[in-house]
């Protein structure tokens, strides 16, 4: 492999890492600001979530119009990282290094 094509796999991989865990934390952040918007008269420790809270985010009609749209980025941001881990793991094979 060139140096150049070598600097340019280096970037690409650097870049999918940092987006990766970049879209990791916004997971995480979006996914609390989602839970912590339940409607009025949900119980978040309750049988409709079979007590954890993070199962709202499986079932939209527990939560908020502002919840619903933090689980929408939420989703969206877990597609993003699954989709660069995805890519690492398709950059990995295209260079030999994963074995």
């Amino acid at each position: 492999m060139s140096s150049s094509l070598s600097v340019l796999v280096v970037v690409a991989f650097v870049a999918l890492w940092t987006l990766a865990l970049a879209s990791w934390f916004a997971v995480v952040l979006y996914g609390f600001k989602a839970v912590r918007q339940p409607r009025p008269g949900v119980r978040l420790w309750s049988r409709a979530t079979l007590w954890n809270p993070a199962n709202a985010l499986l079932r939209p009609e527990l939560l908020t119009e502002q919840g619903r749209r933090h689980r929408s980025r939420c989703l969206r941001a877990l597609l993003v990282f699954v989709a660069c881990v995805g890519s690492l793991f398709f950059v990995g094979a295209l260079t030999g290094t994963l074995k």
